[in-house]
């Protein structure tokens, strides 16, 4: 998951035991780094079984661009965001700085 962002956690059985202390099928979970969980259940004919997931948390992207670039009116630029992302969105607002 990205950070920020929660982990449902699922398991089937008749009673549950989580190692973040829960006691249901459905855990929801939000952890801010890497996190292993462990869940231990036990089915109707009491017979327990124990399994556990590792929940990647990946950080954030930090976008980052150069400087201002001062162009003439009529002019251009060329703007690069300095991340490896998968889709980038831009905006800007035109910004008028007379000295």
């Amino acid at each position: 998951i990205c950070f920020g962002q929660t982990a449902s956690l699922f398991s089937c059985g008749v009673s549950y035991s989580w190692s973040t202390g829960a006691i249901s099928a459905f855990v929801n979970s939000f952890p801010s780094t890497t996190t292993k969980y462990s869940v231990t259940v036990t089915d109707a004919n009491g017979f327990k079984a124990s399994t556990d997931v590792t929940i990647t948390v990946n950080p954030l992207p930090v976008p980052t661009m150069g400087g201002n670039n001062i162009i003439c009116i009529g002019g251009n630029t060329t703007l690069t965001a300095g991340v490896r992302g998968v889709s980038y969105q831009w905006s800007g607002e035109e910004v008028n700085q007379q000295k």
